[in-house]
């Protein structure tokens, strides 16, 4: 607290249900930060905690402060960006490369593939071509920002591997890993799960979550 005094801070009592409430109050927010977890229980399991709700709904870039397990001390100071070509990820391109050269640190961007069974019965050719496309995705992705952000270190890795699962992953250790929200929200969404879902409840660190 010591370090925010010179931050200037307006309070609200709102009356509504948390996640409601947050997400009406930051239409015209650069940042809504909310923990990653309030009472828990079955109620918050069946209906959605705060925190992914307002990673899904809200408008602005929502920040779920999330523990961060111990970093690797070869590593380094590193964020986390999930990318795959669409304009939801560019937005968190976007904000990814703007924290990374704000606070000096290095970025490490992820995309991934997984092949369907017809194409990983064709053989390695099919293989490689889905590896191929997959690298292309990612240096495109990546094109308008590097040459933007020349000073900050990125660290390009394309993996055989679900998204969440990935990205989960490399978020141990990580500063913050920052991705996209593909912005349906909704039953099904919250029941099957997303990339979004996955990071809020399992990241190894605080998650941003851009919206397009």
């Amino acid at each position: 607290m010591a370090a925010a005094r010179q931050v200037p801070a307006t309070t609200a009592i709102v009356c509504d249900d948390a996640a409601h409430g947050l997400i009406r109050e930051a239409k015209e927010a650069a940042l809504l930060a909310v923990g990653s977890r309030g009472h828990g229980g079955f109620h918050d399991l069946l209906l959605g905690s705060t925190s992914l709700q307002t990673a899904m709904h809200a408008t602005c870039p929502v920040a779920v402060i999330r523990p961060r397990t111990a970093p690797d001390p070869d590593e380094g100071r590193r964020i986390v960006l999930g990318v795959d070509g669409s304009p939801r990820s560019a937005a968190a391109a976007r904000v990814a490369f703007e924290l990374a050269s704000l606070h000096g640190i290095g970025l490490t961007v992820l995309h991934t593939w997984v092949g369907s069974l017809s194409e990983a019965t064709a053989g390695l050719d099919a293989q490689d071509a889905l590896e191929v496309r997959a690298r292309m995705v990612l240096n495109d992705a990546l094109a308008p920002w590097l040459s933007r952000y020349p000073e900050v270190d990125v660290r390009k890795l394309v993996l055989k591997q679900t998204a969440a699962r990935a990205l989960v992953e490399a978020s141990a250790g990580a500063e913050t890993v920052v991705v996209g929200c593909r912005g349906r929200g909704g039953f099904a969404s919250l029941m099957l799960g997303s990339v979004s879902h996955a990071l809020v409840h399992h990241a190894g660190c605080p998650v941003v979550v851009v919206h397009e």
